[in-house]
């Protein structure tokens, strides 16, 4: 491919001597041009794919977020029901205890004859007491869930935050990406 122009030229006075003419080859520099164009658009479509693919597992980690940031929610609303039920068990071994020491007063009371009773309230008292440990020991563990359950929302609150923040980003370098590939694809617009 040629590219020329004509240039006049002209003497002392002004007047049009002669004409040249000025003819150039462009055809390298347009072959360098194009595969230097389709090289580029070779990579800015490869990173585009690229940027694509964490774009998507982006999009994915959000939604798993999502998920985890529910789950999260049962798991604590969980908790607190457990510790209603918990506390539910505390107050009826307080009671039972109560009940087991009015118990072996009354059997004191009858003498030989509330022997057998008082074993009973002996019996009613040591449940008592097991199950007062026992919820006792439910709410230590409740209480360690929950301080875990905090942490793990305020730790998916932030990778949320995070995560989102990756993903505005990633949109505009794909866009930025995809308006250079459309900008690639007319080396024209390079002259």
């Amino acid at each position: 491919m040629a590219g020329s122009f004509y240039t006049p030229v002209t003497n002392s006075s002004g007047s049009v001597q002669a004409v040249i003419k000025i003819a150039s080859n462009i055809t390298e520099r347009q072959t360098v041009l194009e595969s230097s164009t389709q090289d580029f658009i070779h990579v800015v479509a490869k990173m585009t794919a690229n940027t694509n693919e964490v774009y998507a597992a982006s999009q994915s980690i959000m939604n798993d977020m999502a998920i985890l940031d529910r789950e999260s929610d049962v798991v604590k609303k969980n908790v607190e029901e457990i510790q209603k039920v918990t506390a539910f068990v505390e107050d009826v071994a307080a009671r039972s205890n109560l009940l087991g020491l009015n118990a072996a007063i009354e059997s004191a009371r009858a003498g030989v004859h509330g022997r057998g009773f008082n074993v009973v309230a002996n019996e009613i008292r040591k449940m008592a007491d097991s199950s007062k440990e026992s919820a006792a020991s439910i709410s230590k563990q409740l209480g360690d869930i929950q301080k875990s359950v905090f942490v793990m929302v305020e730790l998916v609150a932030k990778v949320n935050e995070k995560t989102h923040r990756n993903y505005v980003s990633i949109n505009e370098l794909k866009t930025a990406y995809e308006q250079i590939a459309s900008t690639a694809d007319n080396p024209a617009s390079f002259l």
